[in-house]
């Protein structure tokens, strides 16, 4: 009868000693990438938060600009108002002043071509002051327009 030899057992400690510190490195580095992912992602958000406060500022800013735009063109507007009020109230005179000087009397035609000769004046005051005021409020107006579109301002 012939004599079977026993294989011999495996050593464990030749076999699993490489293959425990291939299974540590694989780990190690799997961990290793996931703190570099994990550190890319987070300059990224802090990135971003970064942009939005500025867009914030920004946006504030643009507002801002638009509100006093808006502001300027009311008092404009206000002020074209109050000349026109004037420019009306100095008609409203020189039509009594005309009314007086049909009248015929000497005095009152003396006072009525004062009157004439300063509201001639005036209205040529007034006209320059309407002029100034239109163009006033035409730039305070192309200031909101072009602050409420959000293009960028130098």
């Amino acid at each position: 009868m012939a004599r079977t030899v026993p294989d011999p057992a495996p050593q464990p400690d030749a076999t699993q000693a490489p293959a425990k510190e291939r299974h540590s490195r694989v780990w190690i580095v799997a961990c290793a990438l996931l703190l570099l992912v994990a550190v890319g992602l987070g300059v990224w958000a802090l990135s971003l938060q970064g942009d939005l406060n500025d867009q914030k500022d920004e946006t504030a800013a643009a507002q801002k600009q638009a509100q006093t735009a808006q502001d300027d063109a009311q008092a404009a507007q206000d002020d074209v108002q109050a000349v026109s009020d004037q420019v009306d109230q100095l008609g409203t005179s020189l039509s009594d002043a005309g009314d007086q000087l049909a009248q015929g009397s000497d005095e009152a035609k003396k006072n009525a071509q004062d009157a004439i000769a300063g509201m001639q004046d005036s209205i040529t005051s007034m006209q320059d002051k309407v002029k100034a005021g239109l163009d006033e409020l035409k730039t305070a107006a192309g200031d909101a327009k072009t602050g409420q579109t959000g293009e960028p301002q130098s």
